[in-house]
């Protein structure tokens, strides 16, 4: 469903009441910065957001981006500091965290922790951590320091699958992989909730880029094939996956003569993934790529 005339909001929460996700685009100019974190702070108690899950990606042709190892991450932060209770919001985020992680047959996790953590409570989470790999056999988990992974990053990018961080430590470990993939314009982002996941960029709404032909809707289109995964529809989500590097390719690809590379349009960027989409995209061959939507919430805190 699609919904752009809803001043008080009401038809957009039951639509995504009804599908299990919303899909967040950009928010319009007018509105305060402010406005944003009181949105958030109504959506995540409304749909009780737990976590948020930001992937950093590797992506052929994009400037900026560093050379070295490709990376392939997924960063789980939580919004309360990492404890062990049953049903806290870093509990849940663990959890899904080694839920996704045998989902898609990945082995490592790292859990973030600052310094100054007591033995006491590195003891607990040991005590959780160990429970968990032993019902999701395959993936491994350890504890390491922040200062240690953030090295690790900087160096070995591919080293890593998941790591799971409190929202306050974690904002490090986020600006260094996002750096690697050439910035936050090609970070696609996801709110998790018991209810409801929100789906929409990292990197915020731009808004001083409205009206120029400059924003470039990379991450956007990512996060939208994120929510597309979630509901089962992976042939749809890997035409755009697919379509979207050698797009951003015609785009950034370098002139002949030695000229400078021209600046990122968006009419020009929309127009070479339609050529993309079309040119690759097979109606009969997306529905035979439709699967079961990924377990909601329900199904898999209570396995």
């Amino acid at each position: 469903e699609i919904i752009e005339d809803d001043p008080s909001g009401a038809l957009v929460a039951a639509a995504a009441e009804r599908h299990g996700v919303l899909f967040k685009g950009p928010i319009d100019s007018e509105a305060k910065p402010s406005d944003d974190s009181k949105s958030h702070a109504d959506l995540s108690q409304k749909w009780g957001l737990y976590a948020n899950k930001t992937i950093y990606r590797s992506l052929p042709a994009v400037p900026g981006a560093p050379a070295g190892p490709e990376m392939n991450l997924t960063l789980v932060q939580h919004w309360t500091p990492l404890v062990a209770e049953a049903g806290s919001e870093a509990s849940l985020a663990l959890r899904y965290a080694f839920e996704m992680a045998a989902r898609k047959n990945l082995t490592d996790i790292s859990i973030a922790l600052p310094a100054e953590a007591s033995e006491e409570s590195r003891a607990g989470l040991s005590a959780v951590l160990e429970g968990l790999c032993e019902k999701h056999e395959g993936v491994h988990a350890a504890c390491r320091s922040i200062e240690s992974i953030a090295r690790r990053l900087v160096r070995t990018p591919g080293d890593f699958d998941v790591i799971v961080a409190s929202l306050e430590h974690g904002r490090l470990l986020a600006s260094i992989a996002g750096g690697l993939v050439g910035g936050m314009e090609y970070v696609p982002s996801a709110h998790l909730g018991r209810k409801v996941s929100v789906f929409e960029t990292a990197h915020g709404t731009a808004r001083q880029l409205v009206g120029k032909d400059s924003a470039n809707p990379s991450a956007l289109l990512l996060s939208g094939t994120m929510m597309l995964r979630q509901l089962g529809l992976v042939g749809y989500a890997k035409v755009i996956e697919q379509a979207l590097p050698p797009a951003l390719h015609d785009v950034f690809r370098k002139p002949d003569l030695g000229r400078p590379v021209p600046p990122f349009r968006t009419s020009r960027f929309t127009e070479r993934l339609r050529a993309r989409l079309e040119a690759t995209a097979d109606p009969d061959q997306l529905d035979r790529q439709t699967v079961c939507p990924e377990p909601p919430f329900e199904a898999w805190v209570a396995a």
